[in-house]
């Protein structure tokens, strides 16, 4: 029997849903999203069915933005147990070496600038000292907040947003103005922070390994 083909109005939709659905913590999507959208088919089938493609776009925007606010909800419930009060002070000390500018103080502080000039005299050795900036801070926050182990994207989410911003800061002060130089900086923090992945599971592993 020759299958029937989904109105293409339904099956945007559903692609449409589907990637929203993507946006849920992955405890949430694995439980529910599959129900969620069978529901959706379904109803989208009925609205089609009555209304044709002027009934399944009216669906959108109450099914559409329904599904975000769930969405906004269960990352703001997220967020809260890996954003512990409890542990605040080490996001905070990662966050504030991430965005001081080093490169301005060592510019107007002669004592600090000729430490700084010390291991960041050649671009290897500012190579080297960026990824190892974003290293520590990434470490700092992935040991002081374990639930971050489990949500990756979120954490390289929030570390390169702390990047992006130290790039701005650098720029407002006049310590390396210049597009390519900022993207090879984010470059190298996003090196600095998958690192910190790597060395975060390689540990955990270890650990795991030790116990037995």
């Amino acid at each position: 029997m020759r299958k029937q083909r989904v109105p293409w109005i339904i099956a945007c939709s559903l692609h449409a849903y589907r990637w929203l659905l993507t946006l849920t913590p992955d405890e949430f999507a694995n439980v529910y999203s599959e129900p969620a959208l069978h529901v959706f088919r379904q109803c989208c089938q009925d609205a089609y069915d009555k209304q044709g493609t002027r009934g399944v776009l009216n669906l959108w925007l109450p099914t559409f933005s329904d599904a975000l606010y769930g969405i906004i909800a269960e990352q703001g419930s997220s967020l809260k147990k890996i954003f512990s009060p409890n542990l605040l002070w080490p996001a905070v000390l990662a966050l504030g070496v991430v965005l001081f500018p080093f490169s301005w103080l060592s510019n107007t502080w002669q004592p600090f600038g000729s430490c700084f000039q010390l291991f960041f005299a050649t671009p290897q050795d500012y190579f080297v000292g960026h990824v190892l900036l974003f290293f520590i801070a990434s470490l700092l926050v992935l040991l002081s907040m374990p639930v971050l182990r489990q949500h990756t994207l979120t954490y390289i989410f929030c570390l390169m947003s702390g990047a992006f911003a130290e790039e701005i800061i650098q720029a407002l002060v006049h310590a390396h103005p210049g597009l390519p130089r900022n993207a090879r900086d984010l470059f190298l923090d996003l090196a600095g922070i998958l690192l910190a992945i790597l060395v975060s599971r390689l540990w955990q592993r270890w650990f795991a390994l030790a116990r037995t």
